[in-house]
């Protein structure tokens, strides 16, 4: 591995390790765990497939470096601290690592790429910016790494960044040969290929590659991976008129989702079966599925989902003619998108109120 600038203590080595034990006492897998577990990350980390066997590397590397005495007091003081929740000195060591092996020989560069990734993965914790930054530098040191590219398309991702996104995306799906174990960063990577090409409209190959994370994902028994690949590919179908497919994969989706114990999935799945009841005529049905949503939604406090299931509840007791519960549903939806700052969808909601514009249902 790399190696970083040993600097002296006036305590001395002793000092340090009568204060922390030794460095056999940081267990890798716990401090990742519990770092991944913090509150307030920029985005949401524990989604990140390889996220926390990233942690688990750059904690590793560290006592790696204080069992062999790199500057072991400061190592140790990274790791007392990142037990605590703290990654600073941690980050300053790597960074320090980073720079040292940027022009250095080519093993001197791999192992920058790995400081670049430690730096990466505890800063995603609390910077999105200096993590895409931390692990561009990664792929451009090191461009074969396979969780790199994966973290790094995800992040992107999830600040939006798609057409970044899939071009590192495709980058890992050219690999020639494939690490082993690395299934679900390819199941990643064609989820995240099918939502860029959602998201400009071509829902053929969208389509197409959300297909393919679902094989993929049943072959490697990755229930988590499969459960949102056919999501995905219900909402799919579902945008192509292809109702009795899109129903198939939703409810195959929302059957893993709910096994799961993943709420916030399973709401989502659900609002798009009732907005397919909706389609299908069968309002009693999609009045159902929507108070289901709306339960869930409160339940784990998600507010936009809860203001869509009021908006769309609205819609179907307008169809109903129920004008005194379309209002009720409506201004509960409108009071929660005033606090949202959905600003055109409170716009919306005012002309129904007013008895005017189209119903959302429809719209879904």
């Amino acid at each position: 591995g790399g190696t970083v600038q040993r600097r002296s203590d006036p305590r001395g080595t002793s000092a340090a390790e009568g204060e922390t034990g030794a460095w056999e006492d940081f267990d890798p897998v716990e401090i990742a765990e519990r770092l991944l577990s913090r509150r307030g990350a920029p985005l949401p980390v524990d989604r990140l497939v390889v996220q926390l066997s990233e942690l688990r590397s750059a904690v590793d590397k560290l006592r790696v470096w204080a069992r062999v005495g790199v500057d072991r007091d400061r190592t140790l003081l990274a790791l007392r601290q990142l037990a605590a929740g703290r990654g600073e000195t941690a980050e300053t060591i790597f960074r320090e690592a980073l720079a040292q092996g940027r022009d250095a020989t080519f093993e001197g560069r791999l192992a920058a790429a790995a400081a670049a990734r430690h730096l990466g993965a505890l800063a995603v914790l609390h910077d999105a910016e200096a993590a895409v930054a931390a692990y561009e530098e990664a792929v451009k040191l090191d461009p074969d790494h396979f969780d790199g590219l994966t973290n790094l398309g995800e992040i992107y991702m999830h600040l939006d960044r798609r057409e970044d996104a899939e071009r590192v995306f495709a980058q890992q799906l050219r690999f020639d040969e494939v690490p082993s174990g690395a299934g679900l960063q390819r199941v990643s990577a064609l989820i995240g290929l099918a939502r860029g090409a959602h998201g400009r409209g071509d829902l053929a190959w969208a389509t197409e590659l959300c297909e393919r994370a679902v094989h993929l994902s049943r072959d490697i028994g990755q229930d988590g991976h499969l459960a949102y690949a056919l999501g995905n590919l219900g909402v799919l179908h579902f945008e192509q008129g292809h109702d009795d497919l899109a129903e198939e994969m939703l409810n195959q989706a929302l059957a893993l989702e709910q096994a799961l114990g993943n709420e916030e999935a399973a709401a989502m799945v659900l609002e798009y079966l009732g907005a397919l009841a909706k389609r299908r005529g069968d309002l009693e049905g999609a009045g159902v599925i929507f108070q289901e949503v709306l339960a869930l939604a409160r339940d784990s406090g998600l507010r936009d989902l809860e203001a869509d299931a009021h908006d769309c509840l609205g819609d179907l007791a307008e169809a109903d003619g129920d004008r005194a519960a379309a209002k009720t549903h409506w201004v509960a939806a409108r009071t929660l998108l005033v606090e949202l700052s959905r600003n055109d969808e409170v716009a919306e909601l005012d002309a129904k109120l007013d008895g005017l514009g189209p119903s959302r249902v429809q719209q879904l």
